[in-house]
Protein backbone atom coordinates (compact mmCIF):
# COMPACT_ATOMS: atom_id res chain seq x y z
CA UNK A 1 0.00 0.00 0.00
CA UNK A 2 3.12 2.56 0.89
CA UNK A 3 4.56 1.91 -2.35
CA UNK A 4 1.83 2.65 -4.13
CA UNK A 5 0.55 5.80 -2.76
CA UNK A 6 4.38 6.73 -3.02
CA UNK A 7 3.89 5.95 -6.91
CA UNK A 8 0.78 7.76 -7.91
CA UNK A 9 2.19 10.95 -5.65
CA UNK A 10 5.53 10.40 -7.63
CA UNK A 11 3.99 10.56 -10.43
CA UNK A 12 1.48 14.04 -9.90
CA UNK A 13 4.50 15.72 -8.53
CA UNK A 14 6.46 14.56 -11.46
CA UNK A 15 3.38 16.34 -13.48
CA UNK A 16 3.85 20.39 -12.14
CA UNK A 17 4.27 22.27 -14.52
CA UNK A 18 7.06 24.93 -13.88
CA UNK A 19 4.28 27.61 -11.46
CA UNK A 20 4.48 25.26 -9.17
CA UNK A 21 0.52 24.00 -11.05
CA UNK A 22 -0.70 20.42 -11.95
CA UNK A 23 -2.21 21.04 -15.43
CA UNK A 24 -5.10 19.57 -17.36
CA UNK A 25 -3.19 16.35 -19.25
CA UNK A 26 -5.03 15.35 -22.27
CA UNK A 27 -3.72 11.70 -22.15
CA UNK A 28 -6.55 11.15 -19.28
CA UNK A 29 -9.85 12.16 -18.82
CA UNK A 30 -9.94 14.87 -16.03
CA UNK A 31 -12.90 14.38 -14.01
CA UNK A 32 -14.03 17.15 -11.52
CA UNK A 33 -17.96 16.63 -11.76
CA UNK A 34 -20.55 16.63 -14.60
CA UNK A 35 -21.22 20.27 -14.66
CA UNK A 36 -19.24 22.41 -16.91
CA UNK A 37 -16.83 23.56 -14.51
CA UNK A 38 -13.47 25.48 -15.77
CA UNK A 39 -11.06 22.17 -16.21
CA UNK A 40 -8.98 23.45 -19.24
CA UNK A 41 -5.11 24.75 -17.99
CA UNK A 42 -4.97 25.21 -14.40
CA UNK A 43 -7.97 24.22 -12.87
CA UNK A 44 -8.05 25.13 -9.62
CA UNK A 45 -10.17 22.66 -8.32
CA UNK A 46 -7.81 19.88 -9.43
CA UNK A 47 -5.38 21.59 -7.62
CA UNK A 48 -6.72 21.92 -4.39
CA UNK A 49 -7.88 18.23 -4.70
CA UNK A 50 -4.17 18.03 -4.98
CA UNK A 51 -3.34 19.87 -1.88
CA UNK A 52 -6.27 17.56 -0.05
CA UNK A 53 -4.76 14.60 -1.07
CA UNK A 54 -1.35 15.42 -0.17
CA UNK A 55 -2.52 16.19 3.43
CA UNK A 56 -4.44 13.63 4.30
CA UNK A 57 -1.05 11.51 3.40
CA UNK A 58 0.63 13.28 5.71
CA UNK A 59 -2.10 12.48 8.09
CA UNK A 60 -1.63 8.50 7.42
CA UNK A 61 1.87 8.70 7.67
CA UNK A 62 1.71 10.62 10.98
CA UNK A 63 -0.03 7.38 12.29
CA UNK A 64 1.93 5.07 10.49
CA UNK A 65 5.07 6.75 12.25
CA UNK A 66 7.04 7.31 9.00
CA UNK A 67 8.70 10.58 9.74
CA UNK A 68 10.73 10.70 6.69
CA UNK A 69 7.70 10.69 4.75
CA UNK A 70 6.00 13.05 6.49
CA UNK A 71 8.87 15.21 6.01
CA UNK A 72 8.56 14.45 2.16
CA UNK A 73 4.50 14.87 1.93
CA UNK A 74 4.92 18.34 3.81
CA UNK A 75 7.85 19.73 1.62
CA UNK A 76 5.33 18.78 -1.24
CA UNK A 77 2.06 20.79 0.45
CA UNK A 78 3.91 24.09 1.35
CA UNK A 79 5.18 24.52 -2.31
CA UNK A 80 1.90 23.64 -4.04
CA UNK A 81 0.02 26.16 -1.24
CA UNK A 82 2.15 28.70 -2.48
CA UNK A 83 1.56 28.11 -5.94
CA UNK A 84 -2.19 28.18 -5.61
CA UNK A 85 -1.93 31.06 -3.42
CA UNK A 86 0.94 32.85 -6.10
CA UNK A 87 -1.30 31.76 -9.11
CA UNK A 88 -4.72 31.39 -8.46
CA UNK A 89 -5.84 33.79 -5.76
CA UNK A 90 -6.03 37.47 -6.28
CA UNK A 91 -5.20 38.68 -2.94
CA UNK A 92 -5.66 42.76 -3.64
CA UNK A 93 -8.97 41.67 -4.78
CA UNK A 94 -10.35 39.08 -2.80
CA UNK A 95 -11.07 36.66 -5.40
CA UNK A 96 -10.56 33.08 -5.86
CA UNK A 97 -9.73 32.19 -9.56
CA UNK A 98 -11.50 29.13 -11.47
CA UNK A 99 -7.88 28.52 -12.67
CA UNK A 100 -5.34 30.03 -15.74
CA UNK A 101 -5.69 29.21 -19.08
CA UNK A 102 -2.65 28.58 -21.14
CA UNK A 103 -1.42 31.56 -21.34
CA UNK A 104 -1.25 31.41 -17.60
CA UNK A 105 -4.09 33.92 -17.70
CA UNK A 106 -6.62 33.70 -14.98
CA UNK A 107 -10.39 32.52 -15.51
CA UNK A 108 -13.43 34.04 -13.21
CA UNK A 109 -16.26 31.11 -12.45
CA UNK A 110 -18.63 31.46 -9.46
CA UNK A 111 -19.02 27.86 -7.91
CA UNK A 112 -19.71 26.68 -5.30
CA UNK A 113 -16.84 23.90 -5.37
CA UNK A 114 -14.34 26.28 -5.11
CA UNK A 115 -16.31 27.48 -1.90
CA UNK A 116 -16.27 23.98 -0.52
CA UNK A 117 -12.98 23.06 -0.97
CA UNK A 118 -11.24 26.52 0.16
CA UNK A 119 -13.32 26.63 3.38
CA UNK A 120 -12.24 22.59 3.75
CA UNK A 121 -9.35 22.96 3.66
CA UNK A 122 -8.48 26.75 5.43
CA UNK A 123 -6.93 28.32 2.04
CA UNK A 124 -8.20 31.48 2.16
CA UNK A 125 -8.99 32.25 5.78
CA UNK A 126 -9.77 36.82 4.74
CA UNK A 127 -12.51 35.14 2.61
CA UNK A 128 -13.84 32.81 4.65
CA UNK A 129 -17.12 34.00 5.95
CA UNK A 130 -17.89 35.61 2.14
CA UNK A 131 -17.30 31.75 0.94
CA UNK A 132 -19.65 29.92 3.90
CA UNK A 133 -22.40 32.92 2.88
CA UNK A 134 -21.74 31.89 -0.55
CA UNK A 135 -22.58 27.80 0.34
CA UNK A 136 -25.37 28.51 2.70
CA UNK A 137 -27.22 30.73 -0.13
CA UNK A 138 -26.51 27.93 -3.03
CA UNK A 139 -28.34 25.42 -0.24
CA UNK A 140 -31.22 26.87 0.60
CA UNK A 141 -31.46 28.00 -3.01
CA UNK A 142 -33.60 25.37 -5.58
CA UNK A 143 -30.06 24.65 -7.42
CA UNK A 144 -29.68 28.48 -8.88
CA UNK A 145 -26.01 29.41 -10.02
CA UNK A 146 -23.96 29.47 -12.80
CA UNK A 147 -22.52 26.31 -11.78
CA UNK A 148 -24.00 23.45 -10.43
CA UNK A 149 -22.37 20.72 -8.48
CA UNK A 150 -23.81 16.77 -9.19
CA UNK A 151 -25.22 15.45 -6.26
CA UNK A 152 -21.89 13.51 -5.31
CA UNK A 153 -19.88 16.58 -5.29
CA UNK A 154 -22.60 17.78 -2.96
CA UNK A 155 -20.69 15.55 -0.27
CA UNK A 156 -18.06 18.79 -0.69
CA UNK A 157 -20.56 21.11 0.13
CA UNK A 158 -22.00 19.66 2.82
CA UNK A 159 -18.68 18.59 4.71
CA UNK A 160 -17.99 22.50 4.40
CA UNK A 161 -21.22 23.25 5.86
CA UNK A 162 -20.06 20.93 8.53
CA UNK A 163 -16.98 22.36 9.39
CA UNK A 164 -18.62 25.72 9.96
CA UNK A 165 -21.42 24.48 12.00
CA UNK A 166 -24.02 25.07 9.97
CA UNK A 167 -25.38 21.57 10.08
CA UNK A 168 -28.80 22.49 9.94
CA UNK A 169 -28.70 23.78 6.61
CA UNK A 170 -27.19 20.11 5.52
CA UNK A 171 -30.38 18.59 6.78
CA UNK A 172 -32.97 21.10 4.93
CA UNK A 173 -31.11 20.79 1.69
CA UNK A 174 -30.86 16.90 1.78
CA UNK A 175 -34.60 16.68 2.74
CA UNK A 176 -35.58 19.32 -0.75
CA UNK A 177 -32.90 17.91 -3.13
CA UNK A 178 -33.10 14.43 -1.75
CA UNK A 179 -36.56 14.04 -1.15
CA UNK A 180 -37.67 15.17 -4.34
CA UNK A 181 -35.73 11.74 -5.85
CA UNK A 182 -38.14 10.20 -3.69
CA UNK A 183 -41.13 12.29 -4.99
CA UNK A 184 -40.06 11.12 -8.26
CA UNK A 185 -40.66 7.82 -7.58
CA UNK A 186 -36.69 6.97 -6.83
CA UNK A 187 -35.83 4.11 -4.07
CA UNK A 188 -32.06 4.79 -4.86
CA UNK A 189 -30.15 7.79 -5.33
CA UNK A 190 -29.52 9.26 -8.78
CA UNK A 191 -26.11 10.30 -10.61
CA UNK A 192 -27.45 13.47 -12.11
CA UNK A 193 -30.16 16.13 -11.49
CA UNK A 194 -31.20 16.57 -14.95
CA UNK A 195 -31.54 12.59 -14.77
CA UNK A 196 -32.19 10.80 -18.12
CA UNK A 197 -33.51 7.33 -18.47
CA UNK A 198 -30.57 5.06 -20.54
CA UNK A 199 -28.00 7.55 -20.05
CA UNK A 200 -27.29 8.21 -16.29
CA UNK A 201 -27.31 6.27 -13.47
CA UNK A 202 -30.65 5.95 -11.37
CA UNK A 203 -28.77 3.62 -8.87
CA UNK A 204 -25.42 5.98 -8.08
CA UNK A 205 -23.53 4.89 -4.89
CA UNK A 206 -21.31 8.45 -4.70
CA UNK A 207 -24.81 10.15 -4.74
CA UNK A 208 -25.85 8.04 -1.31
CA UNK A 209 -23.61 10.47 0.63
CA UNK A 210 -26.63 12.01 2.96
CA UNK A 211 -26.19 8.75 5.01
CA UNK A 212 -23.37 9.83 6.26
CA UNK A 213 -24.47 13.12 6.71
CA UNK A 214 -27.44 11.83 9.09
CA UNK A 215 -25.05 9.74 10.77
CA UNK A 216 -22.97 12.28 11.96
CA UNK A 217 -26.25 15.24 12.42
CA UNK A 218 -29.08 13.22 13.37
CA UNK A 219 -27.45 10.69 15.22
CA UNK A 220 -24.41 13.04 16.49
CA UNK A 221 -21.84 10.44 15.82
CA UNK A 222 -18.54 11.68 14.80
CA UNK A 223 -15.28 9.92 14.55
CA UNK A 224 -12.48 11.89 15.77
CA UNK A 225 -9.28 9.01 15.67
CA UNK A 226 -8.36 6.54 13.70
CA UNK A 227 -9.86 3.25 13.91
CA UNK A 228 -12.79 4.83 15.83
CA UNK A 229 -11.25 4.67 19.52
CA UNK A 230 -12.65 7.73 19.95
CA UNK A 231 -15.58 9.56 18.51
CA UNK A 232 -17.41 12.92 19.41
CA UNK A 233 -21.35 12.47 20.36
CA UNK A 234 -22.72 16.18 19.19
CA UNK A 235 -26.36 15.37 17.39
CA UNK A 236 -28.76 18.45 15.92
CA UNK A 237 -31.87 18.12 17.19
CA UNK A 238 -33.76 18.94 13.67
CA UNK A 239 -37.50 18.94 13.59
CA UNK A 240 -38.12 16.13 13.42
CA UNK A 241 -40.42 14.09 16.30
CA UNK A 242 -37.77 11.36 16.74
CA UNK A 243 -34.70 10.07 15.58
CA UNK A 244 -32.67 6.40 16.13
CA UNK A 245 -30.05 4.66 14.27
CA UNK A 246 -26.82 2.56 14.35
CA UNK A 247 -23.44 3.49 13.15
CA UNK A 248 -21.19 0.00 12.58
CA UNK A 249 -17.57 0.03 13.96
CA UNK A 250 -14.52 -2.42 14.37
CA UNK A 251 -15.37 -2.38 17.64
CA UNK A 252 -18.85 -3.21 17.17
CA UNK A 253 -22.40 -1.30 16.86
CA UNK A 254 -22.67 2.17 17.93
CA UNK A 255 -26.71 2.63 18.44
CA UNK A 256 -27.87 6.30 19.36
CA UNK A 257 -31.36 8.31 19.31
CA UNK A 258 -33.54 10.89 20.75
CA UNK A 259 -37.18 11.68 20.97
CA UNK A 260 -39.03 14.94 21.66
CA UNK A 261 -41.40 14.51 24.68
CA UNK A 262 -43.65 17.59 25.60
CA UNK A 263 -40.66 20.42 26.34
CA UNK A 264 -37.90 17.53 26.63
CA UNK A 265 -35.69 15.86 24.52
CA UNK A 266 -34.73 11.98 25.65
CA UNK A 267 -31.31 11.48 24.71
CA UNK A 268 -29.26 7.85 24.32
CA UNK A 269 -26.39 6.49 23.61
CA UNK A 270 -24.95 3.37 23.80
CA UNK A 271 -21.16 2.46 23.11
CA UNK A 272 -19.47 -0.80 22.58
CA UNK A 273 -16.52 -1.61 24.38
CA UNK A 274 -13.46 -0.24 23.29
CA UNK A 275 -14.56 3.30 22.38
CA UNK A 276 -14.44 6.93 24.39
CA UNK A 277 -16.39 9.74 23.62
CA UNK A 278 -16.57 13.33 24.37
CA UNK A 279 -20.28 14.65 24.65
CA UNK A 280 -20.93 17.63 23.49
CA UNK A 281 -25.07 18.67 23.64
CA UNK A 282 -26.64 21.85 24.29
CA UNK A 283 -27.44 22.37 27.94
CA UNK A 284 -25.11 19.64 28.88
CA UNK A 285 -21.60 20.23 30.55
CA UNK A 286 -18.93 18.47 28.09
CA UNK A 287 -17.27 15.26 29.11
CA UNK A 288 -16.10 11.51 28.67
CA UNK A 289 -18.30 8.89 28.81
CA UNK A 290 -18.13 4.86 28.07
CA UNK A 291 -20.92 2.65 27.44
CA UNK A 292 -24.34 3.66 27.72
CA UNK A 293 -25.88 6.83 28.69
CA UNK A 294 -28.94 8.60 28.58
CA UNK A 295 -29.72 12.51 29.08
CA UNK A 296 -33.51 14.20 29.69
CA UNK A 297 -32.92 17.99 28.61
CA UNK A 298 -34.80 20.68 27.75
CA UNK A 299 -36.26 22.17 24.60
CA UNK A 300 -35.30 25.68 25.08
CA UNK A 301 -31.31 25.17 25.71
CA UNK A 302 -30.97 22.38 22.60
CA UNK A 303 -31.54 25.62 20.63
CA UNK A 304 -27.98 26.19 18.95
Amino acid sequence: MEKDIHRIMNFFNKSLSKNGLLPNDYRYSLFLDWCNIFRDGYSTLYNLFYLMALRKIISLFEIDGDEKSVRVYKEREKKLLSAIKRNLYNEKEKILYAGLSWEEKPVIQNSPHLDALGTLLDVFPEIKEKMEERIVSFVKSEREGEIIPSPFFMMYIFEALKKVGRTAEVIDCIERWWGGMIKDGFTTTIERWDFQRGQTSACHAWSAHPIVHFSNILLGIWQTSAGWKKIKFSPTFSNANSVSGRVSTPYGVIESGWEKKGKKIKVYLNLPEGISCNVDIPGFKKTDVKGSKKWLLDIKDTLR
